[in-house]
């Protein structure tokens, strides 16, 4: 599973998107079931994710397993979801590769190294050059139970958290702040949106020693709703970036862009 993945971002010149996709559904709980807070918010759920593979890339070293995959090459349609600030830009790539060679693993490695403060590359249709409207993060990291509401281009949102708790563990984080982390299982975070529409956006069974965090929330596909980019890693050796668009969301399914690399030994 790991060599796919690794396969799967270092083809980025792909650009189709069935060849390149994978199906899940949410975690055991059933979203019909699911009483939340405000019991008006919702009146629909859409609970079914489609992940695409090898549009979207991080930045990075990758494994080579094969001799084909020694060489990465982006077309000019690619774009660089980078940070300048306090602000978000989308431009093309500017980047140099090189190659070097990971002791752990045995086997060559390809590096992207971007000339930027790069979040993600991406070769995306519906996302255009420019500086995309964004808002606030309003929490970053969401906790079962717990949730965010938001306000974008004047319309109300709301972020759910379902999930179990299994261990609970205090720590202080480089900040001399203490900070607290829960081992979770059956994950899922839910958006609501103004036409009281429930999505499941992100669907996890368990995490090993790591979490999500929502890392954007503004405006990529330009149609005036917010998208995300969540870090999503489900060890604590991957590297796991999943964008959601809020384009890519209808009644059937929501269509997840998502790029990973590993570095375990």
């Amino acid at each position: 599973m790991t060599r796919y993945l690794i396969l799967a971002i270092l083809a980025a010149t792909s650009s189709c998107l069935s060849s390149n996709s994978k199906t899940a559904t949410g975690a055991s709980t059933d979203l019909s079931s699911v009483i939340l807070e405000d019991k008006s918010r919702s009146s629909a759920y859409t609970d079914s994710i489609e992940y695409i593979l090898a549009q979207t890339s991080l930045i990075g070293s990758f494994r080579v397993w094969e001799d084909k995959d020694s060489t990465i090459s982006f077309s000019q349609d690619w774009l660089d979801l980078y940070r300048e600030g306090e602000e978000f830009h989308l431009d093309t790539l500017h980047y140099t590769l090189s190659k070097d060679y990971d002791e752990c693993a045995g086997v060559d490695l390809v590096i992207i190294t971007s000339h930027r403060s790069s979040m993600l590359y991406l070769q995306v249709p519906q996302v255009k050059k420019g500086k995309p409207v964004q808002i606030s993060v309003p929490k970053q990291v969401l906790w079962p139970e717990e949730k965010a509401e938001f306000t974008f281009n004047k319309q109300h949102y709301m972020l759910q958290a379902l999930g179990k708790i299994h261990r609970t563990e205090k720590y202080i984080d480089d900040n001399d702040t203490e900070q607290v982390f829960h081992e979770v299982s059956d994950y899922r975070l839910l958006l609501t949106t103004p036409d009281k529409h429930t999505y499941t956006i992100l669907s996890e069974q368990s995490f090993n020693d790591t979490f999500i965090r929502l890392l954007f929330v503004g405006d990529l596909d330009q149609d005036g709703k917010p998208d995300f980019v969540v870090s999503a890693p489900r060890d604590y050796e991957e590297e796991r970036t999943l964008l959601i668009l809020s384009s890519q969301m209808s009644k059937d399914k929501v269509v997840i862009y998502e790029a990973t690399r590993q570095f375990d030994c």
